[in-house]
């Protein structure tokens, strides 16, 4: 029978086996199964979804509390992307690890659909709903340079904060075009705004900005070759650190953004999301048309949110959001 630790240290082993990083149903299928052998202390091994989130929840507090000393956490974050968006790579994600979380599982759409487990000769069903939740491992240290030294040399390091540089000075730059690239975010902001639009033929948008950059672009760092950044920007995206499109750009992958987010605030004095205030990478902004200054920022799903409960216009400047949004992707 495993005890609460034993199933804490198993958790710690998985999510460090993901590089650090792992989205929630993941981490809730793998307790499941640790909980399949096991009685709980009250006796019931039957639990809800929401049993399971909280005894999740649980668990990392426990865990937090020993690797406090350490300097070192486990966070809950929101991918920017939003649930919808990120449920779609969940799902495959899932199927192709199916043998992770053992033969008991029926994982027919695990992203969206019911579960069963067979859990002590009794079959638990449960729902695991789209979410855009991950648990991000991270180093609580006080610069990023010792954030960033356990895996990089010196030079390296002065890459990583060249090529945030360079990233956050791309994303200043708001681009108007009647030809939006493709993009998963944009999909998801005009199905939004079609969602909540009283027209039947709803205006999308016709500016957008980007903090990625192009592999050829961060290959100019003077003091790494071009066969030295390649492989140097392949250790970022199996990090999590960096992320890389279909399209060959490369932008800050969630695991970066977590752990660098104060450093990104003071350094670059970047506004945080209007409704959960965390650093906003992908999502929406509105450009104040007065000042032609940045004004709001939200990520996805917190974009949603804003324009179905509260207005659809900003509250900084009273743009109108309906018609004249950044698409920031």
């Amino acid at each position: 029978m495993l005890s609460v630790e034993d199933k804490g240290r198993y958790l710690l082993q998985y999510l460090l086996d993901c590089r650090g990083i792992c989205h929630e149903n993941a981490l809730l299928l793998v307790l499941i199964k640790l909980d399949k052998d096991s009685v709980d202390e009250e006796g019931s091994p039957n639990r809800t979804f929401e049993d399971y989130l909280k005894y999740l929840q649980d668990i990392v507090d426990e865990i937090n509390v020993k690797l406090n000393r350490l300097n070192y956490k486990i966070v809950r974050i929101n991918h920017p992307s939003g649930a919808r968006v990120i449920s779609r790579y969940t799902k495959s994600y899932l199927r192709d690890h199916e043998q992770d979380f053992g033969s008991f599982f029926n994982l027919q759409d695990p992203a969206t659909s019911a579960i069963t487990a067979n859990n002590n000769d009794q079959n638990v069903s449960i729902e695991l709903p789209q979410s855009s939740r991950y648990y991000v491992y991270i180093n609580l240290e006080s610069n990023e340079e010792t954030k960033l030294a356990t895996r990089f040399s010196l030079k390296e390091i002065e890459f990583i904060k060249w090529a945030i540089q360079e990233f956050m000075i791309n994303g200043s730059t708001i681009e108007t075009t009647n030809r939006i690239p493709s993009s998963i975010i944009v999909k998801e902001i005009n199905r939004i705004l079609k969602e909540v639009s009283t027209d039947e033929s709803p205006q999308f948008w016709n500016s957008y900005c980007t903090f990625t950059k192009g592999s050829l672009n961060l290959s100019k760092f003077r003091d790494l070759t071009a066969s030295e950044t390649d492989d140097l920007l392949i250790r970022l995206c199996r990090y999590k650190w960096f992320y890389r499109t279909d399209e060959g750009t490369f932008g800050m992958d969630l695991r970066c953004i977590t752990e660098l987010e104060q450093y990104l605030i003071e350094t670059f004095e970047f506004k945080t999301c209007t409704v959960c205030k965390h650093i906003v990478l992908q999502g929406v902004l509105c450009r104040d048309a007065q000042t032609d200054e940045n004004c709001s920022m939200w990520h996805v799903d917190c974009f949603q949110h804003y324009i179905t409960h509260s207005r659809k216009s900003c509250s900084n400047c009273e743009s109108d959001l309906m018609t004249q949004g950044v698409y920031v992707i």
